[in-house]
């Protein structure tokens, strides 16, 4: 992000195991991992993993009861630390007392913000600009964590890059205009799109498109997707009829679900530009392509190689500075979005594992990585399958900018995640206008986005850009907007500890609802209807037999306002009313 708050550009268009390795690190030292788990603060984890369990969709008849959900209450998914947002007094003006009451207070009327992150400055001078808001919030009970935009001056230096920009538009294969010599499949999960396709012969099959679109004409990036459980296999590669690749190698995958990227820079015309793949040898099954434009920065920023050790000692210092002035740092980040940092500090993913393996290790900090502004496994896979690498991270964190829900499923972190977070460390949906903070229904998409991220994802932290601004939870003037208010149904009532649960159920369009077992033992549902149809809900708790509930909803007239609980009826279900484009919680005891 940046301190002026621009109108997001298209890529920030925002919408919708085995163990873990342990023993020496890069530098021949004890695991940072090794020693946090000897010092009794290793991560904390769900007790349960696995594939998320997304909302069920149909179509309910207009007044009729949109049917009945079942929420397996001795069935949990992912240990939840909870919602939050920034606050930069670096960029904008600190958080007021009142305001800081606001956010991390859980009455009624607050938002109960369990999660707070803070940006490690360059310059240590203004490190104490920090410190208010955080004590402040560590007294309400919640977590500080911590990302830096920059190193400091003294350990940068500027390069001619030469990248392709951007997460690129996706092409699945299924879709392609010409499909000859394969059969399309869904056998095989980590797809994206409607399917992937497989060659039904060792060589001649073809993929083709026929109009992927330039803007311009100039080189592109060409991402081809793929899973190849066996030895490699080679593509050639054609673009508007010309060969720009004979032999494109695909090496072999770890297994048929492990889907990996190979590239090649081509040459495309403004307008449509037709590309084909051509099997030489092998079956790979192929998912899609993507396409971006090679950007050139000729002042683009990083991190000198040779100024990695004082940099580990920066985050370090950092760490200690808060640490003796009253705050517990849960973690450290090594950079806010390395992958789009036209403003702030580029890192490639060879730079970023080869200062997690040799540097990493000795900060007494938990350590976040890699923060992708779009959260591209192309960032974050090489860190998983880097073994050292991978010993020194604690929290895969990620940014959710214009990344859809079809992109959430990460199987190689899921397979790999040891004792492993999974955090969603920086987003604004929909937009960034000025007092969009205040339109309903638009508002409910912020319940849709934290949904999803939970549910789909399987996230265990939702983290808001800034705290206190014209689009954000809390208004300028101090008071939580209608897009807070939706906040607060997840935020008040699902401190750390929280663990979402399993809910099935005929669902109805429109409708997202989740579950959660909170840190005191109450059953937390909450229901967001964005449709246009009032709806009828029945909630089964299996194992579980209710004695009370409360109810809170937020609709175009109503923010957090207590309203009429739910029925009990003799089976022991909640029997409850969903308005039009509302959002309800339930909290069960």
């Amino acid at each position: 992000m940046s301190s002026h708050d621009p109108l997001p550009a298209s890529p920030r268009s925002a919408s919708h195991s085995p163990a873990p390795a342990s023993g020496a690190d890069g530098a021949g030292t004890l695991s940072r991992r090794v020693a946090l788990a000897g010092l009794g603060i290793a991560p904390v984890v769900g007790a349960a993993a696995g594939l998320p369990v997304a909302h069920a969709e149909s179509t309910p008849q207009k007044g009729a009861a949109a049917g009945q959900a079942v929420i397996r209450t001795s069935q949990p998914r992912q240990t939840i630390r909870g919602v939050g947002g920034i606050n930069f007094p670096e960029w904008i003006p600190d958080l007021t007392p009142a305001q800081r009451e606001t956010a991390f207070g859980t009455e009624e009327g607050q938002l109960g913000f369990a999660v707070l992150r803070i940006p490690v400055s360059d310059r240590r001078e203004t490190w104490g600009l920090q410190l208010e808001t955080a004590l402040r919030a560590q007294e309400h009970g919640a977590i500080v964590f911590a990302s830096p935009w920059y190193p400091p001056q003294e350990m940068r230096e500027t390069f001619r890059r030469e990248e392709p920009g951007g997460a690129g538009s996706p092409f699945p294969a299924e879709e392609a205009q010409r499909l000859e010599g394969v059969r399309v499949a869904t056998g095989v999960s980590g797809y994206r799109g409607e399917g992937y396709v497989v060659p039904t012969t060792d060589s001649g099959a073809v993929i083709s498109w026929d109009a992927v679109t330039a803007y311009r004409t100039a080189p592109y990036r060409l991402s081809i997707r793929y899973a190849l459980p066996s030895q490699p296999a080679h593509l050639q590669v054609r673009i508007n009829g010309d060969v720009i690749a004979t032999e494109l190698e695909l090496p072999a995958t770890a297994s048929a679900k492990d889907w990996q990227e190979v590239e090649v820079d081509v040459p495309f015309e403004a307008g449509g530009n037709a590309v084909e793949l051509v099997t030489v040898d092998g079956r790979p099954a192929v998912d899609g392509i993507r396409v971006r434009r090679i950007e050139v920065q000729e002042d683009a920023m990083r991190l000198r190689h040779d100024a990695y050790p004082a940099y580990a000692q920066h985050l370090q210092d950092f760490v200690t500075f808060m640490r003796e002035n009253g705050v517990d740092l849960h973690a450290i980040s090594i950079q806010n979005e390395p992958d789009y940092a036209h403003e702030w500090t580029w890192w490639t993913p060879a730079e970023m594992i080869d200062f997690l393996e040799n540097h990493a290790g000795g900060i007494d900090c938990r350590i976040i990585a890699p923060e992708s502004f779009q959260y591209l496994k192309d960032t974050s896979d090489p860190i998983i399958r880097s073994e050292a690498a991978w010993a020194n991270v604690d929290i895969l964190g990620a940014h959710l900018y214009g990344t859809q829900p079809d992109a959430f499923e990460y199987p190689l972190f899921h397979e790999n995640k040891g004792d492993r977070e999974l955090w969603m460390t920086e987003v604004y949906v929909p937009n960034s206008e000025p007092d969009s903070n205040e339109r309903w229904p638009e508002s409910l998409v912020v319940g849709e986005s934290i949904h999803d991220s939970f549910v789909v994802a399987e996230f265990q932290a939702y983290v808001w850009w800034y705290i206190r601004r014209n689009y954000g939870p809390i208004s300028e003037d101090g008071s939580i907007s209608h897009r807070g208010h939706v906040m607060s149904h997840f935020s008040r009532f699902l401190r750390a500890g929280s663990q979402r649960l399993v809910l099935d159920g005929d669902g109805a369009e429109g409708v997202r609802e989740s579950a959660y077992r909170a840190a005191d033992g109450s059953v937390v549902i909450v229901a967001i209807n964005s449709s246009e149809t009032p709806l009828s809900r029945a909630y089964e708790l299996a194992g579980m037999r209710p004695a009370s509930v409360e109810a809170w909803r937020t609709s175009a007239e109503e923010r957090s306002a207590v309203v009429e609980a739910p029925v009990i009826d003799s089976a022991g279900a909640l029997r409850g009313e969903l308005p039009a484009q509302s959002i309800t919680t339930y909290v069960v005891r």
